[in-house]
């Protein structure tokens, strides 16, 4: 850019010293929101993988059962431990018991998790809350939920329950790491004491391998693989972790769309303040043509002016979004942990963004300028508005508009068209409520305004010239305001359509009881069944499945899990225990089918994305190999298609997959009998149990913990816990709203200041000539909350329409049906903030204004 040219540029941003502020602060604030979003995105993945990391351990290799909840013989150390490549071996045992407060008699069931002090610290990482981790049996260090269920403190004691009666000194408190729905309670206790809880003491839940230097782990896995009997397998950390980072991938891509969001506000408002300002300064370019000034110095002068603007803008907002992803981390610790993770480039990229947000802002303002013509511009003042300009609007926006739902209409294949959707339909659809304000304003200067003016006592007329002078800087305004209210009420729409069909009716056993590192055994469920108050009890399974029909896939390639998940029952029982809807099929039917074998029930969501019906067929991966080393292809008729939202919150939320690797969507329910032959069952990890009518639940939850050492939790607490997380969610998604509204204040305000300015000695005769301060007041009120009238018409509209693209998109993909329908308490209470904002960041120049004596405002023109 030539020194001429960026003096111009920085001279039109000195002239106006208080609105240059503010679009700098505009920048800044959208700076700081990218570089939260980042932040805070990054926090959370490493959170969540750290917490897995914990889990699984951060050893070269290890070796684990081929099933989940089998076992890994003990004996099997000196086998691996003799080979060269290792360095060290040792084993890990987790155990499912249940711990007491003797002082308070209160209970809860736990992960003991056995380590060996002097081996596991390089491969085992926890953050410690206080005191230290065990290194003797007899010792335990609990997490933070532990500590605040039981109220406890170092040095206190606390009882094992579960038919093996002991007790340990607490020596210190542990982060609990977030993942998942509702995380495992989790104590950590020595190797040798975790033997002394187990009811198998000669087998652990793993071995973790550390490597020689050099040594590739998956080329000694593939070299030793003979080694290891049948029921054992060597397992990568890093594939124990693909499922989990294919859905940190989907949070990514959200986060993005969010960040969009964010810095297309800020152009909008960077775009009215220039475009105000070439308005403004028209004369002044006028007099730069005929001086000899050419098109491109003048539009990039304006360029320069946004440019300087991000550069400004973006250093001061890259700090504050740090400081913001620390102090929301801060309040929900439960979600991103206490690791702030700063990524140099997730920032440069926020800065870049910035950048282009103010170029892109002053893009339509340098068009504008480059094509002042010198005799058009000295004679500006004369010049009426063009009102093609609200029908140009109107077909632009129309067109815009319909590209997303032409997209979803058209192209029935679920994948390509989410991307066609991601990339070009939501952006389209944005933009065109954004120029759609244009038409809507009209509309409102039309219908709406002689109703403002009533109520604030002001000449219509009047009103609506001071709109109707500038009506491109109005509606660009109001789509600043548009984007918070259409995230608000979008993020509530949606979250409630989801969460309220899954909520809504659910019916689900009273009880679920599971081991997730160990099988049931059939005496423990006898001695379950033995139990006063139980009434069934369905033992059940969780087998992570392939899925090799691609007609019957879900989700999108590399973002979302592969599997489905084969639920395995016992059909008599399981339908007495689960409260089935029936979508396709009845019970009769089914129940002959299934024991025929080789059937399946499959879940509404494969009827709702895929048209599955009864009788079709659906091939599975069988767990067995062909000669060449791939999964055989199992054929299953399709019995029924059934739902039921209680199991799939109980299975979602408590994570049965074992794995991480194995994290997938959907279910299907098949029985013992199959999954035994082609799914490698050898065993139960859940039991659903019904409880007699008039029996307490959480009485008999204590029971079945107590006697047969399993997990339990209510139906009802696992309801309320998936509530509570999809109610954080939303509220996350709120606060990036009510940012959004906030850096949309600074349009308003930067507005009002240009008005302001520009009818100084307007306002000046009208003071002359007996108008009141009351009155100049009122009418820039009046003007304001035509402004966000506009904006809560538009973003309601955008809200609602996103909200009902995002439920076709949902159906496709995952196969969730839900009825979307309005939030009115989330719309009526956004629109109120809508207009306390925009009126609350009107005041300073309106304050300003009423200080100025008529005098003042008429000596303006002599400028």
């Amino acid at each position: 850019m030539t020194s001429p040219v960026w003096h111009l540029a920085t001279n039109s941003l000195a002239a106006k010293k208080g609105r240059t502020l503010l679009l700098i602060l505009t920048v800044a604030l959208a700076t700081m929101l990218g570089g939260m979003l980042a932040v805070t995105t990054r926090s959370m993945e490493a959170s969540i993988l750290g917490g897995i990391d914990r889990l699984i351990g951060y050893a070269d290799q290890r070796i684990v059962p081929q099933r989940s909840g089998g076992e890994v013989p003990l004996d099997l150390i000196e086998t691996i431990d003799a080979l060269p490549e290792v360095r060290n071996v040792w084993p890990f045992l987790k155990v499912s018991r249940t711990i007491g407060a003797p002082v308070t008699g209160e209970t809860v069931s736990v992960t003991a998790e056995g380590l060996v002090p002097e081996r596991h610290g390089p491969t085992y990482q926890a953050v410690l809350r206080g005191g230290r981790l065990p290194e003797a049996p007899g010792e335990t260090t609990v997490d933070e939920a532990v500590r605040d269920r039981l109220e406890l403190e170092i040095g206190d004691e606390i009882t094992v329950a579960g038919g093996l009666e002991d007790s340990l000194t607490v020596v210190g408190f542990i982060a609990r790491p977030p993942i998942g729905a509702m995380p495992r309670q989790v104590i950590l206790v020595t190797f040798e004491q975790a033997r002394a809880m187990s009811r198998y003491p000669d087998s652990v839940s793993r071995l973790d391998l550390m490597l020689e230097e050099g040594v590739d782990a998956e080329a000694f896995a593939e070299r030793h693989a003979g080694v290891l009997p049948a029921e054992v397998k060597f397992q990568t950390p890093v594939a124990a972790r693909a499922g989990v980072q294919k859905m940190m991938r989907g949070l990514r891509w959200s986060f993005l769309a969010a960040m969009v969001l964010v810095y297309l506000c800020a152009a909008y408002i960077v775009l009215t303040g220039l475009t105000t300002a070439v308005t403004e300064r028209v004369r002044e370019l006028g007099i730069l043509r005929c001086i000899g000034a050419s098109r491109v110095q003048i539009a990039l002068m304006q360029l320069g002016t946004g440019l300087t603007v991000a550069l400004i803008g973006a250093p001061l907002g890259l700090p504050l979004g740090v400081l913001g992803a620390e102090i929301v981390q801060s309040q929900v610790p439960e979600f991103f942990g206490e690791l702030t993770v700063v990524e140099p480039h997730d920032l440069a990229i926020a800065f870049a963004a910035a950048a282009g947000a103010g170029l892109l802002g002053a893009v339509y303002p340098a068009f504008l300028a480059a094509r002042t013509q010198p005799l058009e511009a000295l004679a500006q003042r004369a010049r009426k508005p063009r009102g093609r300009a609200v029908w140009i609007c109107l077909i632009l926006a129309a067109v815009m508009l319909a590209v997303a739902p032409l997209n979803l209409l058209i192209d029935r294949e679920a994948e390509r068209s989410f991307w066609t959707h991601t990339f070009v339909g939501m952006p389209l659809t944005f933009l065109g409520f954004v120029v759609l304000c244009v038409p809507v304003l009209a509309l409102v200067v039309r219908f709406v305004v002689p109703l403002i003016a009533w109520v604030l006592v002001l000449p219509v007329e009047l009103v609506r010239g001071t709109i109707r002078a500038t009506p491109l800087r109005h509606a660009f305004t109001s789509a600043g305001l548009m984007v918070g209210l259409t995230l608000l009420i979008a993020t509530w729409a949606i979250g409630r359509g989801t969460v309220g069909t899954f909520a809504d009716g659910v019916q689900m056993p009273e009880i679920f009881a599971y081991s997730v590192f160990r099988q049931i055994t059939p005496q423990q469920v006898e001695q379950i069944r033995d139990l006063p108050g139980i009434e069934h009890v369905c033992p059940s399974a969780q087998r992570p499945v392939r899925v090799l029909d691609a007609r019957f896939r879900f989700g999108v390639e590399g973002i979302t899990p592969e599997q489905t998940s084969f639920l395995t029952f016992e059909p008599r029982c399981f339908f007495q225990v689960a409260d089935l809807e029936w979508v396709r099929g009845d019970q009769q039917s089914a129940l002959e089918m299934l024991d025929e074998g080789g059937a399946i029930l499959v879940s509404r969501e494969y009827h709702v994305a895929h048209g599955a019906d009864v009788g079709d067929v659906i091939e599975l991966a069988s767990y067995r190999t062909d000669a060449d080393g791939q999964p055989i292809a199992v054929p299953f008729r399709i019995a029924g298609v059934v739902s039921n939202r209680g199991m799939d919150l109980a299975v979602s939320a408590k994570g049965f997959q074992g794995t991480f690797e194995d994290a997938s969507i959907a279910f299907v329910f098949g029985t013992e009998a199959d999954a035994r032959e082609h799914f490698n069952l050898r065993g139960y990890n859940m039991l659903m149990i019904s409880v007699t009518p008039g029996a307490d639940v959480e009485q008999v939850r204590q029971q079945v913990v107590e006697t047969a050492a399993v997990e339990a939790i209510s139906g009802a607490e696992i309801i309320d816990r998936v509530q509570e997380l999809a109610d954080h969610t939303m509220l996350a998604s709120s606060l990036l709203a009510i940012a959004s509204l906030l850096i949309a204040c600074a349009g308003v305000s930067n507005l009002v200041a240009a008005e302001v300015s520009a009818r100084r000695f307007e306002f000046g005769v009208m003071r002359a000539i007996g108008s009141s301060k009351g009155m100049l007041a009122r009418l820039i009120v009046a003007q304001t909350v035509t402004i966000a009238v506009v904006g809560c018409i538009c973003g309601t509209i955008a809200g609602m329409q996103i909200s009902l693209l995002r439920q076709v998109q949902l159906e496709r993909l995952l196969g969730l049906d839900y009825a979307t329908q309005v939030p009115w308490d989330v719309v009526l209470m956004g629109s109120g903030v809508v207009m306390l904002i925009a009126t609350a960041a009107a005041l300073p120049p309106l304050w300003r204004l009423m200080r100025q004596p008529p005098r003042a405002l008429l000596a303006s023109n002599l400028a």
